[in-house]
């Protein structure tokens, strides 16, 4: 949502719920977060594992 607050994002979309807009865009949020720590020294690789947890994982 890059810092757009989710109403507006909901309301943009034509989303029903809001809910639904989070569900979207929470997992496009954690594989930005897993790719980030990917690149960290300790990553090594294009992915971190999914073993790998950060701070809004579930």
């Amino acid at each position: 949502m890059n810092g757009a607050d989710p109403r507006t994002v909901q309301t943009l979309l034509g989303h029903k719920t809001l809910n639904m807009t989070m569900k979207i865009y929470a997992k496009t949020f954690m594989e930005q977060r897993r790719t980030a720590v990917a690149k960290l020294s300790y990553g090594g690789g294009d992915m971190a594992p999914d073993t790998v947890r950060v701070a809004c994982d579930v």
